[in-house]
């Protein structure tokens, strides 16, 4: 039910850029520029919710489905784990609001201010470094590993492949969202695990 839920909400978004984009609607496609990327143009008008709605907004299809995919894999493993559906949505609004803070600061560090984010991988990747704390030794089948892989092992690869990516200036993926969605994940397990220390006691 959460993955449907997910996934609606950022297949409407992808159809309203489609839309906007294919009847070259100008009212429409500002709108969703104003509205759905993170930039600085909208930060200095004050549009302090695109922080979040970036993270649901996706132009292209090849952008959009493997982060779906990817959320889709990781929510049964979560549930599985005994996160709650309340916990999700927690993990998932704070891991895309860390991704985005943490590509605003990426880009003030490097100079980089004519530029815009979007796309869900920081909650991809918020979600995933959570279910990695909590189930390290599940084993997984990715591609284009030939063999199942512990998940811990996918996890650090993806990892450092982002963070020893983030001097690329070129590079069109968003490394310092991943990184921020992945520390949001990992703060939001390890408090997780000592609230359940306390009830315990």
């Amino acid at each position: 039910m959460f993955q449907w839920g997910f996934a609606s909400l950022n297949g409407l978004v992808f159809l309203l850029w489609k839309v906007a984009f294919g009847a070259k609607d100008g009212d429409l496609l500002s709108f969703m520029s104003d509205n759905f990327l993170l930039n600085f143009g909208n930060l200095n008008r004050r549009r302090w919710w695109t922080y979040l709605t970036s993270a649901f907004s996706h132009q292209s299809f090849n952008h959009l489905l493997p982060n779906l995919l990817a959320f889709n894999n990781y929510v049964p493993l979560a549930l599985r784990f005994g996160m709650q559906p309340l916990e999700l949505v927690l993990l998932s609004f704070g891991s895309a609001i860390a991704g985005s803070a943490a590509c605003i600061t990426h880009w003030r560090k490097e100079n980089i201010y004519f530029t815009s984010c979007l796309g869900a991988s920081g909650v991809v990747w918020g979600l995933g470094m959570t279910v990695t704390m909590l189930g390290p030794q599940t084993m997984i089948v990715c591609w284009p590993f030939p063999r199942k892989i512990q998940l811990w092992m996918f996890t650090l690869c993806c990892f450092s492949y982002d963070f020893f990516s983030l001097g690329v200036k070129r590079s069109r993926i968003g490394h310092a969202a991943h990184l921020g969605g992945m520390a949001f994940g990992a703060a939001f397990c390890l408090v997780r695990r000592q609230i359940e220390r306390t009830r315990a006691h």
